[in-house]
């Protein structure tokens, strides 16, 4: 369903002729600006972002031409958590939110945080998956949702697949772009048919990830750190319920000396991802292939007796980036191509959801000729803080909670030694405060509700506690959620 009150005209002047030619303001020819067709938006990179920009631009009258480089969707799961906010802008522009809780995981498999010594073993404590009680309705008509990112990505392509305002091409590069004050030309690649074709468009929205081609090309920087943890991320297909028993989870933590990471369950039943840090000497990146997986794996369930395939596997490293500019002229950057930080908050994918419904009016603003370029300056003022403080924050989650698991007396080299340390710590009554401790320390990691809904544009506060939602009656704050109850006929009278 669509919002109906949308206008959905479209500016007559992109219905110009192709091959135009333009002059510089030097007067030389811009022979970028010889193109084979017109569009009043790009967008480059059909992931999350890049699909929800072009239906967001479609419900505001905009026109736009998708293309992505691989030829389908990616099977592997990513980010599993849509936030409040992205689920209320999901709902303020006629997506079906309903239909999307009937998708993914259940809020009832959700719910907990599970530490382990592996899924088979002891349990050592448990806290709540972000908030899902029924308290935070009192902030937001759209608790989080958690579905796997290709099932969200599925959600949005299906409602953009008749709509005459959003041509998606897939198996289509990047290649380069170079503009002048009136638009862009971007060179595509047709990687298929083995050739080149020109672009002309008003504006260039690069939602090509975090090895954006446009980005690159634009000569634009980034700050942040390059390295902290090397990691693994195993996608995998076990049957889990009958080994988590009682202890159903969205994220297991284990905590072996064979294997330190998580389990995401997206279900439970067949769908999972394991993302364990690992010792780069022991095991240098070459050394990791399907029989390694599958180790990994088997050491995280605790069984050798439970079947699965190891779906895929990629070695990533526990970083941050943020460009140090969205924009240049009439390009613009979002979603992971403006910024990347680790899955320890789940603020990535949200984050560039909000990049895009931000920018997205902005751009029709310009299009539909009431809003000016100052305009357009505004989305990185508006969205760049708010990327920096995401990805600190995720940066702590992650030092934090690898910091507490290597805690344990795990860094003997020996697997059997460190694995009896382990448990000598657990059974250790003194330990086993510090344990708890440490387990309830990591609350502010699994409870994000001030980022979600609590950041202020203009403001470059960094919040003191992730999780202390307070509403803002203040210019650039999302409007405080109240519920209106209809007064009654016998009240009104």
């Amino acid at each position: 369903m669509r919002v109906n009150s949308v206008t959905r005209t479209i500016l007559q002047d992109t219905e110009k002729s192709v091959h135009n030619v333009s002059i510089l303001p030097n007067g030389s020819l811009d022979q970028g600006s010889l193109w084979d067709e017109e569009v009043p938006v790009l967008i480059a990179g059909a992931g999350p972002s890049g699909l929800l920009e072009a239906y967001l631009l479609s419900c505001l009258g905009i026109k736009s031409l998708v293309i992505e480089r691989y030829p389908k969707r990616l099977d592997a799961p990513k980010a599993h958590a849509l936030s409040p906010r992205s689920m209320e802008i999901a709902r303020q522009f006629g997506l079906d939110t309903n239909y999307m809780r009937s998708q993914g995981t259940s809020r009832a498999d959700a719910y907990w945080v599970n530490f382990i010594t592996n899924l088979s073993g002891r349990h050592i404590g448990r806290l709540p998956y972000e908030r899902m009680d029924p308290g935070v309705l009192d902030a937001t008509p759209e608790m989080i949702h958690n579905i796997p990112q290709p099932d969200f990505e599925a959600i949005v392509a299906d409602a953009l697949a008749n709509d005459p305002n959003v041509e998606i091409r897939k198996n289509m590069s990047y290649v380069s772009c170079n503009q002048n004050q009136d638009g862009v030309t971007t060179e595509v690649e047709d990687r298929g048919a083995g050739h080149n074709f020109r672009v002309r468009s008003r504006h260039l929205v690069a939602c090509d990830g975090a090895k954006s081609r446009v980005r690159s090309s634009l000569g634009i920087g980034s700050e942040g750190e390059d390295a902290y943890e090397t990691m693994m991320t195993i996608h995998f297909d076990a049957d889990l319920r009958p080994v988590v028993g009682e202890n159903i989870g969205m994220l297991h933590w284990v905590i072996d000396p064979e294997v330190s990471g998580f389990i995401i369950g997206y279900e439970l039943s067949d769908n999972q991802v394991l993302i364990c840090n690992f010792d780069s000497e022991k095991h240098p990146l070459e050394s990791w292939d399907e029989e390694l997986c599958r180790k990994t794996v088997k050491a995280a369930i605790g069984r050798d007796d439970v079947p699965f395939n190891v779906l895929s596997f990629r070695p990533w490293v526990l970083s941050r980036k943020v460009a140090n500019s969205y924009r240049v002229g009439n390009v613009f950057l979002a979603g992971d191509a403006a910024h990347s930080f680790p899955p320890t908050g789940g603020l990535g994918l949200n984050s560039g959801l909000a990049d895009v419904h931000n920018l997205a009016y902005k751009i029709a603003a310009v299009h539909h000729g009431w809003g000016s370029s100052k305009l357009l300056d505004s989305y990185e003022d508006d969205r760049r803080h708010v990327a920096l403080v995401n990805s600190a924050q995720s940066i702590k989650n992650g030092i934090k909670i690898f910091k507490m698991l290597k805690t344990f007396g795990l860094n003997n080299p020996d697997i059997a030694v460190a694995r009896a340390n382990l448990f000598k710590s657990i059974d250790d009554p003194a330990q086993k405060i510090l344990i708890d401790e440490g387990v309830e320390g990591q609350q502010e990691h699994f409870d994000n509700l001030e980022l979600h809904i609590g950041y202020v544009y203009g403001s470059k506060i960094y919040p003191s506690n992730a999780s202390k939602y307070t509403p803002q009656y203040t210019p650039g704050a999302r409007l405080p959620h109240v519920w209106i109850t209809p007064l009654s006929q016998t009240a009104l009278e």
